[in-house]
């Protein structure tokens, strides 16, 4: 969560399904020069029983809603008891 001492808290509510967003170069906001990657080594050992790519979690926000998260920015992850 952002780094500034300011608290968000998400909710993680579904597996992502393999994302086109994985193919971008985050610094330049390009498709990357490995097309295909991360999805094609991801392919090899992330899937769900259809068959399909798992990228990562999508989520919500529940608490501290207009903070903004930035790269580097640390993450805390509780599981439910």
């Amino acid at each position: 969560m952002p780094s500034r001492g300011d608290r968000a808290k998400l909710e993680l509510v579904k597996e992502c399904e393999r994302c086109g967003i994985t193919t971008v170069d985050q610094e330049r906001g390009a498709i990357s020069k490995n097309r295909g990657e991360p999805l094609r080594t991801l392919n090899t050992y992330r899937r769900q029983l259809n068959g399909k790519v798992i990228f990562g979690q999508n989520a919500i926000v529940i608490e501290g809603a207009g903070q903004e998260l930035s790269v580097a920015d640390v993450g805390e992850f509780r599981t439910r008891k």
